[in-house]
């Protein structure tokens, strides 16, 4: 396999990873902004 295209398909990977690394923390963020007013609310 070419080196620019092993390293291309490499880069390519990387971003895929901090995407779904941010779209899981936005995830996260929005089922706990969910979750806790509700248990604030409740007490």
């Amino acid at each position: 396999m070419p080196a620019p295209l092993r390293n291309r398909g490499r880069r390519k990977l990387r971003q895929y990873i901090l995407i779904a690394a941010a779209v899981l923390t936005v995830l996260a963020l929005f089922v706990a902004g969910n979750y806790i007013p509700r248990l604030r609310s409740h007490s």
